[in-house]
This record gives structure tokens, C-alpha cells and sequence, in this order.
């Protein structure tokens, strides 16, 4: 028995479905300059996106939600608010806890500005959060509870949950600009 070279015909069934492949990104994908550009085509065709820009979108999606959150929670429970707010800072464990979230959060709008609807507004709130959490790491903790102690005497319950929309707002402002 002899070997025998593959029929033509599978070599034009792969040839079609080249064709048809390109014929399909050239239809729905016009953005693409070149269609033979298979990592691009590939990356355009799997919808995806860097891999740390949908890390930092869900990030952003989770802080847009907690703020919601915060707000919802000093409307209903504005003294156990105050409460929270007063042991901000009081131990280390918790002091830099928060002060890391803040900075992740910052660097999650760092890193998707450039695909949100509202790039600066996401790039100056990123650069906000980063360089005042590096301000937080750098002076010492008692300062920083010493000023959450001095807001949670400052503000009453009522003040509080007055103010409570303006963390709701700015969570659904931030989910609807990411989105």
C-alpha cells in the first residue's frame, strides 16, 4: 500500500472557511485594519480585554456597590455608623487594612480610566486615592485615629444620615461610568 497526498478537496474546505472567517470579521469587526492579524482578530473576536482592566472593573464594580452600601447603612443605623467611623484607625490590623483597600481602590481607577466613559474623571479620583493613601501610610496611625475619633464626635446622627445620598450617589455615579 502507498501513500497517497491528502484530496484536494480538504484543502479547500479549510481555504472556505478561511474565507468565511475573514468575510465574518471584515462584516462585524470594520475596526480592525488588518484581518490576517490573527492576535489581534483573536483578541477582538474573544472579546476580551487585558486581563487587568477586568480585574480593575470589577474592583471598581465592588467599590461602586460598598459605597451604595455605606450609604444605605448610615441612613438605617446612623449611630452604629459613628461607631465604625470612631474605631477607624484603632488598631494597626485595621488602620492598614483600610488604607490598602483605599489604595487598591486607586489603582483600580488608575488602571481603567482609559476604558471608562469618563477617563480624566476616573484618572484624577485614582490619583486622589493613591497619594492620600500613601499619606496615610506615612504619618503615624495615632494621628489618623485621632482625626476618625474627632469626625465621630463632631457629626450627629442626624448630620449623617442627611449625608447618607452622597455615598449612594457617588456609587452609582462610579458604576455608571465604568460602565
Amino acid at each position: 500500500m502507498t501513500w497517497k497526498a491528502p484530496s484536494p478537496q480538504l484543502g479547500e474546505s479549510n481555504t472556505r472557511v478561511r474565507i468565511a472567517t475573514k468575510i465574518i470579521v471584515e462584516l462585524h469587526f470594520p475596526e480592525l485594519k488588518k484581518p490576517s492579524d490573527s492576535h489581534q482578530t483573536t483578541k477582538i473576536l474573544a472579546g476580551t480585554k487585558p486581563r487587568m482592566t477586568v480585574i480593575s472593573y470589577w474592583l471598581l464594580l465592588l467599590c461602586g456597590i460598598w459605597l451604595m452600601g455605606v450609604g444605605i447603612f448610615i441612613f438605617v443605623r446612623p449611630t452604629s455608623a459613628l461607631d465604625c467611623l470612631k474605631k477607624m484607625a484603632s488598631t494597626n490590623l485595621i488602620n492598614y487594612t483600610e488604607i490598602s483597600l483605599r489604595m487598591l481602590a486607586g489603582l483600580a481607577f488608575l488602571q481603567y480610566a482609559g476604558a471608562s466613559q469618563h477617563p480624566q474623571g476616573i484618572y484624577v479620583c485614582g490619583w486622589f486615592l493613591v497619594v492620600t493613601s500613601g499619606i496615610l501610610f506615612l504619618i503615624p496611625r495615632k494621628w489618623h485615629a485621632a482625626y476618625a475619633v474627632y469626625w465621630s464626635q463632631r457629626l450627629s446622627p442626624p448630620i449623617l444620615k442627611f449625608c447618607s445620598p452622597i455615598s449612594i450617589g457617588f456609587g452609582a455615579l462610579l458604576i455608571f461610568a465604568i460602565n
